[in-house]
């Protein structure tokens, strides 16, 4: 069956592009043959290819805390002991020093009030506000801290001198107690014994005591 020109109806002859009788151009439909078949895409998957899922970036670590210089903590009847290396594996361990357990090089001899004033550090001192009575156990002295803010307990802190090196150990005291050392300050535990060297600087609250 031939096709007719769609603007005078008249037969169109196969594969003309003009009409014959109007001079009009036609169009003539594809055969479905003819179509060129779509090649499949790589793999021969027709579907639409999704776009790679990104997975969300991982949260980044917390830059690790700078640590403090090291202040060492007071045990019963022991000094401050300095940690060996761990040793190389394949080597043998290093032999033990002549002193294996040693405190601090310099031993804390007296404490300097914010007014100049100097106490020499001799057996155990209480040091507060107003340290009197039961405050001041035996073998002990009670030394008063000038302090007009008032932050300073009755009896904030002892210093206990009788061990070398020194000791100082917050009572529990109500604006709390911190040593700092090289520029870090640490709070001072309630009961707990810490060594004192010279260069520290003891806090009664506000008040400040430089150990000598």
């Amino acid at each position: 069956m031939s096709a007719q020109c769609r603007f005078c109806d008249a037969p169109v002859k196969p594969n003309s592009m003009f009409c014959s009788a109007c001079g009009q151009l036609v169009s003539q439909p594809v055969p479905s043959s003819a179509r060129s078949a779509v090649p499949p895409p790589f793999g021969g998957n027709t579907a639409s290819s999704r776009p790679p899922v990104v997975g969300s970036p991982r949260p980044m670590a917390a830059p690790a805390p700078v640590p403090l210089p090291p202040i060492n903590t007071a045990a019963p009847g022991m000094a401050a002991g300095v940690p060996s290396p761990p040793a190389t594996p394949g080597q043998p361990a290093d032999p033990p020093a002549a002193s294996a357990v040693a405190g601090p090089i310099a031993v804390a001899r007296a404490v300097r009030f914010q007014s100049g004033q100097i106490v020499e550090l001799t057996g155990g001192i209480i040091f507060g506000r107003k340290p009197s009575g039961k405050a001041v156990p035996a073998g002990f002295v009670g030394v008063v801290v000038p302090d007009d803010s008032r932050q300073v307990s009755r009896a904030h802190i002892a210093v206990d001198s009788r061990t070398s090196p020194p000791t100082v150990t917050d009572l529990g005291s109500a604006n709390g107690s911190e040593i700092e050392r090289a520029g870090h300050r640490q709070v001072l535990q309630a009961e707990a014994p810490v060594y004192l060297q010279p260069g520290d600087r003891l806090w009664l609250g506000s008040a400040a005591i430089d150990v000598l």
